[in-house]
């Protein structure tokens, strides 16, 4: 399969984005700055949002929420969920210490 999508940057710019599956293997590329870098960037967030929001209905939601692209995403966003919780966590026990060492 192969899917393209024209994705409208912050500053108006499109880019395009590939999803493509060879073998089972999903594969999401972005022609942006970061993107062309094979980096994670808001335009590829963007397609795997909307596939599993069901926006996009050219691609299978059933085909791509079985992939293992979209379980790697489903654990970076529950990473950075966990990870915001431990940084506010910090900031209150960083404030309840300084208030103890204070006297």
């Amino acid at each position: 399969m192969r899917y393209e999508f024209s994705i409208k940057g912050s500053e108006g710019d499109l880019y395009t984005v590939l999803l493509k599956e060879d073998s089972g293997v999903s594969n999401l590329t972005c022609d942006c700055a970061a993107g062309s870098y094979g980096k994670k960037c808001k335009h590829k967030t963007s397609v795997i949002e909307d596939i599993s929001n069901g926006n996009l209905s050219e691609v299978p939601q059933s085909d791509f929420i079985g992939s293992e692209l979209y379980s790697l995403y489903l654990s970076l966003k529950e990473s950075e969920s966990e990870l915001e919780l431990a940084k506010k966590n910090v900031k209150r026990m960083t404030a309840r210490l300084e208030k103890i060492m204070a006297g």
